[in-house]
């Protein structure tokens, strides 16, 4: 096969990892498990031959009838997947399936697998001279109240954040495009899910009024979009479900330093959001 990819092009990167995420799996992985049909057969020259031509190769070797290939990008091991699963070689007379494989091979990996309790942009591959966002005095908070009980038939926990938490990934992500972080990267947004009294509360947070607008609408947008399900769960139930209304409380915290250090900012006194 003479074929060039370019496993690092960043849209290539950002697809790779935005399609992991939506499956619930590590935005890091670069593992592939390759069987075959008929019953594997491949010599480890066929398969390192078959895979090199979509990035480089860490580690190929063969276990009990499979082939584990390890590509030194995840980018890489994207392309290959996406290329040749369940794709016919004639040559050779056999069909490939390819899955991931989650190696969870170091600490850092494991870390950022697991769902964590706040959630937080995380820093960009793409780097270049533009200075960081610096963080004013101000911080805006937002909290959604959910209200929905979770019972054994709608998994509301789940239903919210997503599979390992990629709905709430995929929201700060958004909000952090085309900005460099500012030092504490939670102050460019922030997002949680918190349980009060039996009742699950979306709680989100920014130094910067712009992402947080943004974030608010993320936010008021998969909450709709649970109300919707919900209701069809109820009506499949033959209940009636709570009033599903989309409800928030906004805060502002810091106005006593911005007066302090003389801030003439309109949202110091209100946030303007359409929702």
């Amino acid at each position: 096969m003479d074929i060039d990819y370019d496993y690092t092009s960043v849209e290539l990167r950002r697809r790779a990892k935005f399609v992991l995420e939506e499956k619930g799996l590590s935005p890091n992985l670069k593992t592939l498990e390759v069987s075959t049909v008929p019953p594997f057969s491949l010599t480890l020259g066929q398969l390192q031959a078959i895979f090199s031509v979509f990035g480089e190769i860490k580690e190929a070797k063969i276990e009990d009838d499979l082939g584990i290939i390890t590509f030194s990008h995840t980018a890489g091991a994207f392309l290959a997947k996406e290329t040749l699963n369940e794709v016919d070689i004639e040559e050779m007379g056999i069909k490939l399936k390819i899955d991931w494989k989650d190696v969870k091979s170091t600490e850092e990996s494991n870390k950022r697998f697991e769902v964590p309790d706040t959630f937080v942009p995380l820093p960009s591959l793409d780097i270049d001279d533009t200075p960081c966002l610096v963080a004013g005095p101000l911080k805006y908070v937002a909290k959604f109240p959910i209200n929905i009980i979770e019972e054994s038939g709608f998994h509301l926990k789940e239903k919210i954040l997503g599979a390992k938490g990629c709905n709430f990934r995929k929201i700060v992500e958004i909000c952090a495009r085309g900005s460099h972080l500012p030092e504490k990267p939670k102050h460019l947004v922030s997002l949680k899910l918190e349980k009060k009294e039996g009742i699950f509360q979306i709680i989100l947070s920014s130094k910067f009024l712009d992402k947080f607008q943004q974030c608010e609408n993320l936010v008021y947008e998969l909450v709709n979009v649970i109300y919707e399900e919900y209701k069809r769960y109820c009506e499949k139930q033959g209940t009636s479900p709570p009033d599903l209304r989309v409800r928030k409380v906004e805060q502002i915290k810091g106005r006593a330093r911005a007066f302090r250090e003389g801030i003439k900012d309109p949202s110091i006194y209100t946030i303007s959001n359409h929702n």
